[in-house]
């Protein structure tokens, strides 16, 4: 079996900058809180930050992040129904 593809370039580089990378989560790390799909960070100073995302297209285990995040976030994965925003925990690694 063959495919013929082909494969576009942009009239000029700036087009290049404005593409934004592709950011992906564990399905584990995603919840549902008052309707809202969100994930929860974990910041330098230990506490839990809820933060909303907009969620793309599902591969295996894990899901496209159109919204929300920029990629350098340290998210939790399977928070708990009584975590909360503001909370202090400690990180295990």
């Amino acid at each position: 079996m063959t495919a013929r593809v082909t494969f576009f370039e942009p009239a000029n580089q700036s087009a290049l900058a404005v593409r934004k990378a592709l950011i992906s989560v564990s399905k584990n790390a995603i919840a549902t809180r008052g309707g809202k799909t969100v994930v929860f960070e974990v910041r330098k100073d230990q506490r839990i930050y809820q933060l909303p995302i907009t969620t793309g297209a599902e591969n295996q285990d894990q899901v496209l992040v159109t919204e929300g995040l920029s990629g350098s976030e340290t998210l939790v994965l399977n928070p708990s129904e009584k975590l909360k925003q503001g909370e202090t925990v400690k990180i295990k690694r």
